[in-house]
């Protein structure tokens, strides 16, 4: 589900922390980095690993109690179903320890910090995004490179023929300077030659985004803006019209800051061209709000999405525009954008499901044509019968699953069961509002009555007691 996804990108990139004794210097974090920036990166993001819940502690000691705590009242708020969101919470924990072992080994092999990187330069097909982790005095670049690779820093080598085969959107790593990055073949390639272009902006925007513990950066480019304001001259009605230099002008760049100790926070500086700018971007932002909180639309998505938006504060100094988001807020804020996500994701993993089962059933019948009417064993008979791949047998709702459909084989032959008879359906802890059925006769159906699921189910096995 986007929810559990969205929570596991949060659990993995914030951590919750204590700072060290140490001065924060956004200069060397942007000389940091500088290396793999050229003129058509729009975006950089960066995690600091160097920052411990127990100063003084032997190896790291990373708390992610409060972050835990955090996503489950995500959950609680975006998850209406009582199963499922146990169910959520359950693999949230489960999330949180394989995220403490990849800190605790990437920080024993001298890791302290990661940067992932953006740019027009690297093809959106196989990704436009790698990662950068600067190497410190002592540090382990195999160990680093097995972990951002194959997430342990144990993992064995790969052979020369497999290192040949690799796919174009594959990640692989490279000692490249004095980091280990991660990329796609192609992007490596062009990271070996790359000619680094000044981005002043860089510093600035860390400095502004400050001392915390994720810090994403948008640096969009003078060519940016200019196509925009080209295909774009004028804002839509909903953002308050006008011409849509306050965007371009009112975001020359812009810092996200996200801190986890004492609490959850958020921030946002966007960084205007002068002071009228992050007036008239503020304005923009201003009638975006008041547009969303009087959509019906949006209002039947997200009840509450007034109060939440009210909750934003924007305070305008000089030529810059802040906007901060406090704990509960951002806990509301963020299950108000993925619950529409989350629902549609799932309905989209019911069709998928469905559609398997459809084929399952298919390939059922077409394997009793073959064997005087009879039933397969199990469905994995299917796949070995090379009636249906094994990806169909797959289930969207039950990802760790190799069979994620319940079978019950009936008890008579195909041609005298009830054509009635239950014979495949989703397991009992998807159920929601219903689970899809497959029928004897081959048609598949959304049974929201569990008694008439009992029922049908009763029919395959009670024909044979006749």
């Amino acid at each position: 589900m986007q929810t559990k996804r969205t929570i596991i990108a949060l659990m993995i990139l914030s951590v919750p922390i204590v700072v060290l004794a140490e001065e924060f210097d956004p200069g060397a974090r942007a000389k940091a980095i500088a290396p793999f920036l050229d003129e058509q990166t729009i975006g950089v993001a960066h995690v600091d690993l160097r920052r411990s819940f127990a100063p003084g502690a032997k190896g790291p000691q990373v708390d992610l109690d409060a972050l835990e705590a955090w996503c489950t009242g995500v959950l609680e708020l975006a998850q209406p179903d009582v199963q499922a969101r146990t169910r959520d919470i359950a693999e949230l924990r489960e999330v949180k320890a394989v995220a403490e072992e990849w800190i605790t080994e990437f920080t024993q092999a001298g890791g302290t910090e990661i940067f992932a990187v953006a740019s027009l330069a690297d093809s959106i097909e196989h990704g436009n995004a790698f990662l950068v982790v600067p190497l410190a005095a002592g540090a382990d670049a195999n160990a680093i490179a097995n972990l951002l690779r194959d997430g342990t820093a144990n993992a064995p080598a790969s052979s020369p023929a497999e290192a040949a085969n690799v796919s174009p959107s594959t990640m692989t790593t490279e000692h490249i300077g004095n980091a280990v990055v991660a990329a796609p073949p192609a992007t490596l390639k062009r990271l070996r030659t790359i000619t680094p272009a000044a981005r002043p902006e860089v510093a600035k925007a860390f400095d502004a985004a400050g001392n915390t513990a994720v810090q994403v950066l948008l640096l969009p480019t003078a060519d940016c803006r200019r196509v925009i304001e080209e295909m774009i001259p004028t804002l839509p009605s909903q953002l308050g019209g006008g011409p849509v230099t306050a965007v371009t002008r009112g975001a020359m760049w812009a810092a996200l800051s996200i801190d986890t100790h004492p609490a959850i926070s958020v921030q946002l500086v966007l960084q205007s061209e002068n002071g009228a700018a992050a007036q008239a971007v503020e304005a923009v932002i201003d009638a975006s709000f008041r547009f969303l909180a009087a959509d019906a639309a949006v209002r039947v998505a997200v009840p509450d999405a007034e109060s939440i938006l009210a909750s934003v504060q924007r305070t305008v100094t000089g030529d810059r525009l802040q906007l901060c988001v406090a704990p509960q807020s951002s806990q509301r804020l963020v299950a108000a954008i993925t619950r529409p996500m989350d629902e549609a994701r799932q309905r989209s993993n019911r069709l998928v499901g469905s559609a398997r089962m459809k084929s399952i059933i298919l390939a059922c019948n077409m394997y009793a044509n073959d064997h005087e009417n009879q039933w397969p064993p199990d469905l994995q008979t299917l796949v070995d019968a090379e009636l249906i791949p094994p990806g169909v047998l797959l289930n969207p709702l039950q990802p760790g699953e190799k069979v994620g459909f319940v079978y019950r084989k009936p008890a008579l032959p195909m041609d005298k069961v009830d054509s009635r008879s239950a014979i495949i359906y989703e397991p009992y802890d998807t159920w929601t509002d219903g689970v899809w059925v497959a029928f004897a006769d081959g048609h598949v159906e959304f049974v929201k009555d569990e008694s008439r699921l009992i029922e049908a189910l009763a029919k395959a096995q009670g024909a044979a007691d006749k």
